[in-house]
């Protein structure tokens, strides 16, 4: 098992004031600071600079942010070093909280990207870790990769959800708020919901927004 250092954590850390597109203006629950986020990709950027053929598949579009912040990461760790990016595109949420059927599309790879490469796969948040679990399997049918690895910006717990002890998580979050017994929905920094909130500098519970009465 990895030593990776993952935050842990329980409750939010704050509140933030927000007005989604074509919404009301809403409180929300932060969850995460853009500077642990800087401060944790830091921390995997060190894991990953000494890796031979590295090749970084970012699943799009929720791990675009995290993608674009590791590859300065590593630019910084290793100006020299040569990195491949190849990019898959996954949706599964639709335009509501509930997760629905997952299409994957990576028609475009080719093969010499991947094949005899030390694969890192990213995304946003592993959840039920179908997605994630979808593309490794993509990876080793497909292509030849050298290894496969795994790293997420969020580990979203739930008791009966598996978990790969090689994968790497930045932070370690509840599925369910303590407080209230909802459901915990996050957003920003590159996740989304119907298309709002992505742009963020920070991860939010979308589920908690709530007037200012």
């Amino acid at each position: 098992m990895n030593s990776f250092p993952t935050v842990v954590r329980t409750k939010h850390v704050g509140i933030v004031e927000f007005t989604p597109a074509n919404q009301p203006h809403r409180f929300f629950d932060t969850w995460i600071e853009i500077e642990e986020v800087v401060h944790q990709v830091f921390h995997l950027s060190k894991r990953l600079k000494d890796v031979e053929d590295l090749a970084i598949v970012p699943i799009l579009t929720g791990a675009g942010c995290f993608n674009t912040m590791l590859g300065q990461k590593l630019n910084k760790q290793a100006p020299n070093k040569p990195v491949v990016e190849v990019p898959v595109v996954a949706r599964s949420y639709g335009a509501g909280t509930e997760s629905g059927q997952l299409e994957i599309y990576a028609e475009w790879i080719q093969r010499e990207l991947i094949d005899d490469h030390n694969v890192v796969i990213i995304d946003d948040i592993y959840d039920t870790g179908k997605t994630a679990n979808d593309v490794t399997e993509l990876m080793l049918e497909k292509f030849h990769p050298l290894s496969v690895q795994r790293a997420f910006l969020i580990r979203k717990r739930f008791d009966q959800v598996a978990y790969d002890p090689s994968d790497y998580f930045l932070f370690d979050l509840p599925g369910i708020c303590a407080e209230s017994g909802k459901p915990l929905f996050f957003a920003g920094m590159g996740m989304d919901l119907n298309y709002r909130y992505r742009n963020l500098d920070r991860v939010i519970d979308v589920n908690s927004g709530r007037s200012s009465k």
